[in-house]
């Protein structure tokens, strides 16, 4: 995750930014949350909506990591132009999911393979969606 990231935006809800508690060193953090009253520390950005990576401000080094939570997840799948998901083989506590994506996404390969986890990359099937990609991390 961190070598992955090191250098991009990382894009989260409030509930994930609050999760971390943080700063990220060598990365710029944008939070997303309805309340427009929302206070970060210096550095960190909030936005109080996503429409897609045009929404955002244009001045936010890339590349663009979703990083959570689900509603998040959601809401930037379409732009994703690729995901990098974490199977974790164990059962965990959460009532948080990774939105249904097979539909839209092909297995592209496999970036690490652990005897407790697997770190997939995945691409999407389709070349018609939107231009501008960013992606789940």
């Amino acid at each position: 995750f961190k070598q992955r990231t090191m250098g991009g935006t990382l894009l989260m809800g409030r509930k994930t930014w609050e999760a971390i508690g943080r700063p990220l060193p060598g990365r710029t953090s944008v939070v997303i949350t309805r309340r427009s009253d929302y206070t970060v520390p210096e550095g960190v950005r909030v936005v109080t909506r996503f429409a897609g990576p045009g929404s955002l401000p244009a001045d936010l080094p890339g590349p663009l990591f979703v990083i959570g939570g689900g509603e998040i997840y959601r809401q930037a799948l379409p732009w994703c132009s690729a995901l990098w998901l974490t199977l974790v083989r164990r059962t965990v506590q959460g009532d948080v999911r990774f939105p249904e994506f097979e539909d839209r996404f092909a297995l592209a390969g496999v970036a690490h393979a652990g005897p407790d986890f697997e770190i997939r990359e995945y691409r999407p099937r389709f070349s018609g969606a939107p231009s501008q990609r960013v992606s789940a991390e």
